[in-house]
């Protein structure tokens, strides 16, 4: 009886386990990434880009905000097209970093001065029919995220020039 008992348990916990694990792995990233695109999709719009205020605790909407960061954000819908990322120069560290509806870091340029650019996400369907190179997201949504180092609140208004160069829109 005892045996059959310890057996049970171990069952028990096995399976139980193995949910957690599901849930920590596949469930939860795309929980996060669905409350980014809430906060940000629903409330600044698909395909366009928004330059947010100097973050804090009260005004962040990405997990683990820097607070030393601009970030300029793009949460993308591919089901009405391609979309087109221009961003220019950079004078520090700043990078653009597309992610996919599961966190998923499919696209990342960086570097300590960002060179100016342009990057078309696309699914693959769409990236077949294009006539340039494309990046292919792992799924119709997501987010791009322009992040800019900003040392000294003095810093800002430099920031802020170079944030008015990054856009993103339809690429068609």
């Amino acid at each position: 009886m005892r045996l059959r008992t310890a057996f049970r348990w171990v069952v028990f916990t096995g399976l139980a386990t193995s949910l957690l694990h599901v849930i920590t792995v596949a469930v939860l990233p795309w929980l996060v990434m669905f409350r980014v695109q809430e906060a940000a999709g629903d409330v600044w719009g698909y395909n366009r880009m928004t330059r947010v205020e100097a973050v804090d605790a009260e005004t962040r909407f990405i997990p683990r905000p820097d607070p030393h960061m601009a970030y300029s954000v793009c949460p993308f819908d591919l089901s009405k097209g391609p979309l087109r990322v221009v961003y220019g120069a950079m004078a520090d560290h700043a990078s653009v970093t597309a992610y996919g509806g599961d966190t998923e870091n499919f696209l990342t340029i960086a570097g300590a001065e960002l060179s100016p650019g342009e990057v078309v996400l696309a699914t693959p369907e769409q990236a077949a029919r294009l006539d340039g190179p494309a990046t292919v997201a792992p799924g119709q949504t997501g987010i791009v995220l322009v992040r800019r180092l900003v040392r000294t609140p003095d810093d800002w208004p430099e920031a802020e020039r170079e944030r008015a160069s990054v856009s993103c829109g339809p690429a068609l």
